[in-house]
């Protein structure tokens, strides 16, 4: 049997300090969903005796940075040794071809001379080329974290990037996918894979200060898209009524000019644009209520899995969420579900979780953060990938 010693995790995640850092002054932040997920893979990888060299492609655009040339310091953070490639930030094939050469020679050099195993995100392309080509020359074994559908990305990629996204896949000797449904539509060579559908991050503790306010604060943290009936949550608060309660609203997307409208009009709805992670955790500690308002109808659910979901649960604050079939059924006994997705729905349900007596909502915040910190942890969860690679690299 192989003894895992080193994986090379190829993907745009970041020490945390180092996106902060980069993005400080960016009018734009790229999104963080798959920045945590693929940091706490590799922190939890460490926790299990695993060297992570985290190859990372930094998410940079002309949108969110005006330069032309880049290069982050290589850096470590609870033991991942991250080695960014530069960035030449053109609108040309030019930037794809340096990252895919700088992915290749950071991971040839991590994947030589020991038992070592390529992990890449498949949905970045470049990083992921690099690593594959570094895994071929070294005859290593890949492993493809998928965590969307290439297609179905609200977010949107190009035909071009759906196509190199799914050979990116079929190069793979196995996969983590984020639901079972991700594998019957996407492993249809059945290989070997497994299911990590989010993470907790194993260094949170529960003695993070909160600071609870005058007036209750209910918060949503994610995607501003009609499409994730964000709309039917913001008017179904407004239609509750609730008194000196506000509802907080952290992120971007197309809803947000007509959010910012409505935050113009009505006093108890807060926008406060795209907020870095930290204090993302910050907000949710300080509210009463999080709240997931996905709908279930559409089939992009099924290959899905909030990553808010966790993370607020983590935070000891109760959590209130639609019934998602991409959500297994063990969460739900620590979720106060949302049965009716309609703008009415949402009103009704902000009644009945606000109306709770505050000692028992507190503590059914409490109950969800022990058992997602018992079962969902970063070294639990990334066990799972260990386990994984360990079996590849026997066959």
């Amino acid at each position: 049997m192989h003894k895992l010693e080193r994986v090379a995790y190829a993907s745009s995640a970041m020490r945390e300090e180092d996106f902060a850092e980069l993005f400080k002054n960016s009018a734009i932040t790229p999104g963080q969903q798959a920045q945590k997920y693929n940091r706490l893979l590799q922190q939890g990888l460490v926790l299990n005796g695993v060297e992570v060299i985290a190859i990372s492609t930094p998410p940079v655009t002309r949108k969110n940075i005006k330069k032309k040339f880049l290069r982050v310091k290589n850096s470590e953070e609870k033991g991942v040794i991250y080695k960014y490639t530069p960035i030449i930030n053109v609108h040309s094939g030019v930037k794809y071809v340096v990252s895919i050469f700088f992915s290749f020679l950071k991971g040839f050099r991590a994947l030589a001379n020991k038992d070592t195993v390529a992990v890449c995100d498949v949905l970045n392309v470049s990083a992921s080329i690099g690593i594959i080509m570094a895994a071929k020359a070294t005859r290593k074994k890949i492993i493809g974290i998928v965590t969307d559908v290439p297609e179905l990305m609200v977010t949107g990629h190009s035909a071009s990037q759906v196509k190199l996204c799914h050979r990116i896949i079929k190069k793979c000797d196995g996969y983590v996918f984020l639901t079972n449904d991700m594998n019957d539509r996407l492993n249809l060579e059945e290989k070997p894979y497994t299911i990590i559908e989010g993470i907790s991050d194993a260094y949170q503790t529960n003695d993070i200060p909160i600071n609870k306010t005058e007036k209750r604060k209910c918060l949503y943290a994610g995607f501003l898209h009609e499409k994730y009936g964000v709309k039917n949550m913001v008017e179904g608060f407004l239609q509750a009524e609730i008194d000196d309660t506000e509802l907080h609203i952290c992120g971007s997307g197309p809803y947000t000019e007509e959010l910012v409208n409505i935050v113009k009009k009505h006093n108890n709805v807060i926008y406060h644009g795209i907020v870095l992670n930290s204090d993302v955790i910050r907000m949710e500690r300080e509210s009463v209520l999080l709240v997931n308002p996905r709908p279930s109808v559409d089939e992009f659910t099924k290959f899905s899995f909030p990553s808010k979901i966790i993370e607020y649960m983590a935070s000891g604050t109760a959590t209130m969420a639609t019934r998602l079939s991409g959500i297994p059924n063990e969460y739900y006994t620590y979720i106060i579900p949302i049965e009716d997705e309609s703008e009415k729905g949402m009103a009704a349900s902000f009644i009945s979780a606000l109306s709770m007596d505050a000692d028992k909502l507190r503590d059914f915040g409490n109950t969800a953060q022990q058992w997602v910190f018992r079962n969902k942890n970063s070294q639990t969860q990334s066990m799972k990938l260990f386990k994984l690679a360990q079996r590849i690299c026997d066959t």
